[in-house]
């Protein structure tokens, strides 16, 4: 037991230097659920690779939670490669893209996808938008339950929507 308390302690303070010495961007603040928070300044670095920053989550229904997430990858790729490489990912998932739309958002080069398929016995459906910027993408991405995306389809469109990068 001493042990443990002495582990959580170290821990706690571990923690608190981590984010006493990482700069925070902003504020997220819900007026509709009443809370604010200070989220996390995790920094995806410049070497290749991804962070998900952000997760909203409905109620879930159904076994599944209709959520949007935004991914911040570093990759040094034009956009045309960048698609080709997701639509490889599409097509080994046996996933169907019903709408492709190329676009600008932010003035930068960016791409709309949305799609359905199977995943772990279930169907979905999602709809993405990936900006590029110099070496990084900037991916949202809004999934529900194939019978559950149309209910979700004006929520998911107006966080998209909202999306934009500096």
């Amino acid at each position: 037991m001493l042990v443990a308390r002495r582990l959580a302690g170290f821990q706690l303070g571990v923690c608190s230097v981590l984010l006493a010495s990482v700069s925070i961007a902003g504020e997220y603040r819900d007026t509709g659920l009443g809370f604010s928070l200070q989220p996390p300044a995790f920094v995806p670095g410049t070497k290749p690779g991804m962070i998900q920053p952000v997760i909203f989550s409905a109620s879930p229904s159904d076994g599944f939670a209709p959520n949007c997430n935004v991914q911040v990858q570093n990759a040094d790729l034009s956009i045309q490669r960048y698609e080709e490489l997701t639509n490889q990912q599409f097509k080994s998932a046996g996933w169907v893209v019903s709408e492709r739309i190329s676009t600008a958002v932010s003035g930068k080069p960016a791409l709309r996808w949305h799609y359905s398929g199977a995943l772990r016995g279930k169907e979905f459906e999602w709809v993405a938008v990936v900006i590029a910027v110099p070496k990084r993408f900037y991916l949202m991405t809004c999934t529900a339950l194939k019978e559950h995306f149309a209910e979700n389809a004006a929520v998911f469109d107006n966080s998209l929507a909202s999306f934009k990068v500096p």
